[in-house]
């Protein structure tokens, strides 16, 4: 993926703008273009992101959707030309946001299927709710995960109730949701810098990730992890192993396609990404499709980083399917999406005479040898 490609983080709803306000408090890592959306101007004006955008607002006077997926469907329908506005041009899309909710769960996959409709790659981050929230919520995040599945390219599932797996008895809530959305930062930023980013030692090319969304169902998952001192290259991939924070213990060894980003300062040397290299493929099936990168940042000093973006499973395209739908059989709605969208084009119909209907028995109108009874696309044969 080369620099000039546009990449956009959009935080959408109250855990999107959250993450957001994360991302703008802490200067360790630089993200790309971000904007928060909202259709509650209250919790809009808390997040500290510097582009927001307000949803709905002639709909609902800058109040929340109450937890109605229609309301925030019809928030983002009042506004649609505005968010494609912000759409237009991106490369790709990450799409933060938790379900459960009005905003959304009823918006989310609205920005998805408009995003890929421009060509952009859309990977949402959907965050499910905790039990304590009841039935109802959840059902709806199910839901919500489903049709964003359908809509997206790729779903990366994180789950608020794995706070449970390693927050202690004095961890805040605040807290929590800071250490959360700390490790979604990291995980996003080294994803961003090893597709932009020349690698030092070898290199992420668009089309390998393209290739891993294509493949993964429409779910992935990732992992992130940290290491400093000394043997920090193991100290990482042991983190990115264990994992608690995100929820998906050996996010390594379950996968089926693995994109594996090594991120250091200026400091880090060719043994230690060795050794991460070499690491990597021992912990992972025999069998996975496998896609390694490493990358340096300037302002990082005795710090290494592994990021893994993986698909746990790696189904293959059915050529008889892919045939069909090429034919305008109608596809089946309960299985996600695995390809990105063209971007939108003109339509050509191509009309051709049918008589003159009722002036077949009407004498002829002739001017400069033109039959003006025939219109004039049918005379010049133009395809519309």
């Amino acid at each position: 993926m080369s620099a000039d490609r546009e990449v956009l983080i959009i935080g959408l709803g109250s855990a999107g703008c959250r993450f957001l306000d994360t991302c703008s408090r802490r200067t360790e890592v630089a993200l790309p273009r971000a904007i928060a959306m909202h259709t509650d101007q209250q919790a809009l004006a808390a997040c500290a992101a510097d582009n927001k955008m307000l949803l709905g607002a002639n709909l609902l006077q800058g109040e929340s959707t109450g937890g109605s997926q229609g309301l925030g469907r019809q928030a983002a329908e009042a506004d649609r030309q505005s968010i494609e506005d912000v759409l237009a041009g991106v490369d790709l899309l990450f799409l933060v946001t938790g379900l459960g909710g009005g905003t959304g769960t009823g918006i989310a996959p609205l920005l998805a299927r408009w995003a890929r409709d421009y060509g952009t790659i859309v990977i949402c981050f959907a965050i499910q709710p905790f039990f304590f929230e009841g039935g109802v919520k959840r059902s709806a995040a199910e839901e919500g995960l489903a049709q964003l599945r359908r809509d997206a390219n790729a779903v990366v599932q994180l789950s608020n109730q794995n706070i449970y797996n390693w927050a202690g008895e004095d961890t805040g809530v605040q807290d929590a949701f800071e250490k959360i959305n700390v490790a979604l930062m990291h995980n996003l930023s080294a994803t961003v810098d090893l597709l932009v980013s020349p690698g030092i030692i070898a290199n992420v090319r668009f089309s390998d990730f393209e290739e891993l969304l294509k493949h993964s169902g429409g779910l992935c998952t990732m992992g992130y992890g940290e290491g400093s001192g000394e043997d920090r290259a193991l100290q990482a991939v042991n983190a990115v192993i264990a994992n608690p924070v995100l929820g998906k213990d050996n996010v390594i060894k379950t996968a089926s396609g693995l994109m594996v980003g090594i991120i250091g300062g200026a400091d880090m040397t060719v043994l230690e990404v060795g050794r991460i290299m070499e690491e990597i493929p021992k912990i992972a099936r025999s069998d996975v499709r496998l896609t390694m990168g490493a990358v340096t940042r300037p302002k990082w000093h005795d710090r290494i980083g592994v990021a893994v973006f993986s698909a746990e499973k790696w189904e293959e395209e059915d050529s008889a399917a892919g045939e069909s739908a090429e034919m305008g059989d109608e596809q089946d709605d309960s299985k996600p999406t695995r390809s990105p969208r063209r971007r939108k084009q003109q339509t050509r119909l191509v009309l051709q005479p049918k008589g003159k209907g009722f002036f077949n028995d009407i004498e002829p109108t002739f001017f400069e040898g033109e039959d003006l009874d025939v219109p004039t696309f049918q005379r010049k044969n133009i395809k519309i």
